[in-house]
């Protein structure tokens, strides 16, 4: 069963990707580039909460390079790092909820 809970989150993770993804095409059909959606911890226990279909046992969070000792010292890990489209580096960070 957890396969298959995973393999749906990837599912609903790509279409969230796809669908914010995107940006406005103008009458030429030239797109102004990818849109940011930001997404905060009430919709990411949401989105948990509807692949698992349990209550969540983990919170998220984004932190920049500058509060990443503070989130560390607060028993956060780091899940994934990503560049934003001005070469900033952002972290999401996960812990056991309290």
């Amino acid at each position: 069963m957890k396969n298959v809970q995973t393999f749906a989150l990837g599912i609903l993770v790509g279409a969230l990707i796809i669908a914010c993804g995107g940006g406005a095409a103008d009458n030429a059909g030239n797109t102004s580039g990818p849109s940011t959606v930001k997404i905060d911890a009430g919709q990411m226990d949401q989105l948990i909460k509807a692949v698992k279909g349990t209550d969540i046992q983990w919170e998220y969070n984004v932190c920049d390079f500058k509060s990443l000792k503070k989130f560390g010292d607060e028993g956060w890990t780091i899940v994934q790092s990503q560049k934003t489209a001005k070469g900033a580096l952002l972290y999401v960070m996960t812990r056991p909820k309290k």
